[in-house]
């Protein structure tokens, strides 16, 4: 028979694994390898302790369902309920949306005491960007968090290759977060202390060359197996190139922003004539501008239209009012999800980017070398080049005028000196 346990050792038997050296320390031998590690304690209830927590261990890491469930339900109530100080960025983050956000209590400051809303553009990102945020299981964290930098940036995490995306999340975070401070939430804003992503400053002057090859590809619309005239396609790029705004300004553009009646041709130069006007306002700044119209701006805008009233008389609508005044639109040769339609940024630019690609400007992971956007700095550029310093790009700032000029032309001037030695004595 074996020998009895003695008293020190018998109350092992309950826990499978948990062993006691020669010295006194407790010893805890993986069930799954058979191999010992020490618990370096000679106190029995501490031993029973970690023998526990290192059971837990190699259950998870060697397949037991139901530890592995349990440890995720223990480590489940380490965050607290999300309510009063302890709500979760995610609650607050909808909480902040559809009381202050959507309402548009949210107010920018100016200088001290003064402020204004939102610009619109800026109200419709900032709620996409809640609301994708809100979704976010790493956003299941306490406002009061005393590790709220590190929690934030996992949430962040995602995003840190895609720089300017990171940077707009970070920039919404920060109002988010600047709330949080005003009602007594939190004590100060933490998103002074996460750094932006450095995004790379894009320079692409698209030439004539790649420009031509590129539209050349639009002159024909294949649509549903079909070809279609798509000359309108080229028109519209023509006329986005002379414009020189940003695409989402251009593509909202109205028929009564266009004023063919403001002819001015009091100049005696006809190359200064105007041959009407085009009014804008920045979506992106608010800022409001007016473009003079030369000869080939007017033929390009009374081109597209007509082809809008073309299509609409197409429709049988002679007499019908239009349901929008959208200068671009989409033909009737598409279907009915599309036609008539307003012409969206969207759409307009996956058919650039197929055409860059059909004429050989391709780049490894990249929507094409040349981007639609492109053409505002293009037709930016050139104007500086042509005129000098304007206010084609409605910029509120010189920083941002030089951002969109790619080509500084030399300055000139002109000599009005004579020669000391020929002239009196002063």
């Amino acid at each position: 028979m074996p020998r009895p346990r003695n008293s020190e050792n018998s109350r092992l038997g309950n826990y499978p694994g948990l062993g006691r050296y020669s010295d006194g320390r407790y010893y805890f031998k993986n069930p799954f390898t058979g191999r010992q590690a020490s618990l370096k304690t000679r106190d029995f209830e501490k031993a029973v302790a970690l023998w526990a927590l290192s059971k837990a261990i190699c259950e998870k890491a060697y397949g037991a369902q139901d530890t592995e469930k349990l440890i995720a339900t223990i480590q489940g109530t380490n965050t607290p309920v999300s309510k009063g100080a302890n709500i979760h960025l995610r609650d607050f983050l909808k909480q902040w949306r559809t009381e202050m956000l959507e309402p548009g209590k949210v107010m920018i400051k100016i200088k001290r005491g003064q402020g204004k809303p939102l610009a619109p553009r800026t109200q419709s990102d900032y709620i996409k960007q809640c609301k994708q945020l809100e979704r976010e299981s790493a956003g299941k964290f306490a406002m009061s968090s005393p590790d709220l930098l590190r929690k934030i940036r996992a949430l962040l995490a995602p995003w840190a290759t895609r720089g300017t995306t990171y940077n707009h999340l970070k920039a919404m975070l920060g109002r988010v977060f600047d709330h949080a401070v005003i009602t007594g939430l939190i004590d100060r804003n933490p998103m002074r202390d996460i750094d932006k992503v450095p995004v790379a400053k894009r320079e692409v002057l698209v030439p004539d060359k790649a420009y031509i090859g590129i539209t050349d590809q639009l002159v024909v619309h294949n649509y549903q197996s079909k070809e279609f005239d798509g000359q309108w396609r080229v028109e519209i790029c023509d006329l986005l190139y002379m414009v020189s705004q940003q695409p989402v300004d251009f593509f909202s553009l109205r028929t009564n922003q266009v004023d063919l009646n403001a002819v001015d041709k009091s100049d005696p130069d006809p190359a200064n004539w105007i041959w009407g006007e085009i009014n804008l306002a920045r979506s992106k700044t608010s800022v409001a501008g007016i473009i003079g119209m030369n000869r080939e701006m007017r033929e390009k805008v009374e081109w597209l239209l007509r082809f809008r009233d073309e299509q609409f008389r197409m429709n049988g609508n002679v007499f019908q009012k239009p349901e929008h005044d959208r200068l671009l639109i989409y033909p009737m040769y598409m279907d009915r999800r599309y036609r008539l339609k307003p012409l969206t940024h969207r759409t307009f630019s996956k058919w650039w980017a197929e055409a860059s690609e059909r004429a050989g400007y391709k780049q490894m992971g990249e929507p094409g070398q040349y981007w639609i956007m492109d053409m505002r700095k293009r037709g930016l550029t050139d104007e500086f080049v042509s005129q000098g310093d304007n206010d084609k790009g409605l910029h509120s700032t010189e920083a941002m005028k030089a951002h969109y000029r790619l080509i500084n032309p030399p300055k000139r001037s002109r000599n009005t000196l004579v020669s000391i030695r020929g002239r009196k004595a002063v």
